[in-house]
């Protein structure tokens, strides 16, 4: 099974976003702190992380920073957006962010771009 961390959130979201990952047949762990999320990372085998930057941007750009520095220059990495902001989406390419959606979207979104980030690279 392929591992996906879900990090930061709101609880109920990431509650329904990790029902569908593991109903997709990935083994999911959410973690509510980028800090933790880190020190996760460093000691366990991770597929992709998923990092949402609605309830903190600034966090979440440096956990992507930290990943890419810090873990692995290779990880997938998918940030969740809560709105559509073009200098966002351009300074998380710039630390090293793979793919990106933007709130709301359909779950079966959410399994097409996990499967293409772990499958198709």
């Amino acid at each position: 099974k392929n591992k996906i961390i879900i990090s930061d959130g709101i609880p109920p979201i990431n509650q329904m976003w990790e029902y569908r990952l593991k109903t997709d047949g990935y083994d999911v762990k959410v973690i509510q702190c980028c800090n933790e999320t880190l020190s996760y990372l460093q000691g366990h085998n991770v597929d992709l992380v998923i990092v949402e930057l609605y309830s903190s941007t600034r966090k979440g750009l440096n956990l992507i920073e930290s990943i890419r520095d810090k873990i692995s220059p290779t990880l997938p990495i998918l940030s969740i957006l809560e709105t559509y902001d073009e200098m966002l989406i351009e300074a998380i390419h710039e630390k090293g962010c793979l793919d990106y959606m933007v709130i709301p979207f359909w779950a079966g979104e959410l399994s097409f771009r996990v499967n293409r980030l772990l499958f198709c690279g």
